[in-house]
């Protein structure tokens, strides 16, 4: 009992000489919150069912996945990209369904964008509702094909 009460007294030191070494400094900063400027329309086109923050090898940006034909002013099926000050499009998109999920996953050859949907095409190609958008260097968008 006496060793643990040395322990808590001594945690008790440690921070009480950070906050003096920190000074008045160390208290966060008011911030005040609010809804950000971005995205009034056009904005998509349609309902927003995923997103998700990725680096894709050029920054982080946020995806975002649903059922809309546009986003900003830019044609982009079911799936577009936010860099923080406009949309871009991945490639020809999803077509036929909505993009219901995102994650982001290193299979081993790098990280990549996976969507998940009722989607049948993913960039062009054949898709079995999935498709994986892959860093730079790799093909992409490409349909997640099935293994036997």
């Amino acid at each position: 009992m006496r060793r643990a009460l040395a322990i808590t007294t001594r945690s008790w030191g440690c921070l009480a000489l950070l906050l003096a070494l920190a000074g008045p400094r160390a208290a966060p900063a008011q911030v005040p919150f609010g809804w950000a400027a971005g995205f009034e329309p056009p904005g998509v086109s349609g309902g927003v069912s995923a997103a998700i923050v990725f680096d894709d090898g050029t920054g982080p940006a946020l995806y975002a996945g649903g059922v809309f034909t546009t986003a900003g002013e830019v044609a982009a099926p079911g799936i577009a990209q936010w860099d923080g000050t406009r949309w871009a499009a991945l490639g020809p998109g999803m077509s036929n369904s909505p993009v219901l999920a995102l994650t982001a996953f290193d299979d081993g050859t790098g990280p990549a964008l996976y969507a998940g949907g009722e989607f049948t095409i993913a960039g062009g190609r054949s898709s079995a509702n999935m498709g994986k958008w892959a860093a730079p260097g790799t093909p992409r968008p490409s349909a997640v094909r099935k293994t036997p």
